[in-house]
């Protein structure tokens, strides 16, 4: 799949939505740079929804030079999204990762008794 087979609508509402919240960032964005590769963790399979819009991200990030770090994405759909999910919350202070979420880290902890605390997770602005 490429960017480009990707309906032009979404990649540019994709693309809004990611400058929007850069920019709505300002000064606190400005304030801090990360001193490492950020990786953009997905919880779902390659190809999907979650990480064409992780990718979108990523692009934007890599073409408007927001960031001197590289951003890496990890797809970690394993056991319905489980995997990433637990990773992220378990890395927990850890600037340099970020979840692409949906709907699973409401859902997946009641459908499977999962300890996911979606509340205790920090939303990037």
């Amino acid at each position: 799949m490429t960017l480009q087979s990707i309906p032009k609508f979404a990649r540019c509402a994709a693309a809004a939505a990611a400058l929007a919240g850069a920019l709505a960032a300002g000064a606190q964005a400005a304030e801090w740079q990360p001193t490492k590769p950020v990786e953009i963790i997905v919880p779902a399979g390659a190809g999907g929804a979650s990480d064409q819009m992780a990718r979108v991200i990523q692009s934007i990030i890599s073409k408007y030079q927001l960031m001197k770090q590289p951003t890496i994405i990890q797809i970690k759909g394993g056991s319905s999204g489980a995997e990433g999910a637990m990773d992220v919350q378990e890395s927990k202070g850890d600037p340099h990762k970020v979840l692409v979420a949906f709907s699973l880290i409401y859902t997946l902890p009641m459908a499977t008794g999962l300890p996911l605390e979606w509340r205790k997770m920090n939303p990037v602005r």
